[in-house]
């Protein structure tokens, strides 16, 4: 099993014990972000040249969330 099958990321919520929705996946693969997201997981496209991530966070998550 291996990103992008899903059953990769429906796997890690079982190990972690949480819910696709209090998971943030971060990548540089459109494919593997657009996977994760399809199991419920926020997504963020990362791309090291053009993006700073800590401005894509607020965008998946509210500050009270992370608190």
């Amino acid at each position: 099993m291996r990103k992008p099958d899903k059953e990769i990321y429906e796997l890690l919520l079982r190990q972690i014990g949480a819910s696709p929705e209090d998971v943030i996946f971060v990548d540089d693969s459109p494919a593997n972000v657009v996977a994760a997201m399809e199991t419920g997981i926020h997504g963020i496209l990362f791309d090291p040249d053009d993006s700073n991530l800590s401005d894509q966070i607020p965008a998946v998550v509210s500050f009270d969330q992370l608190c």
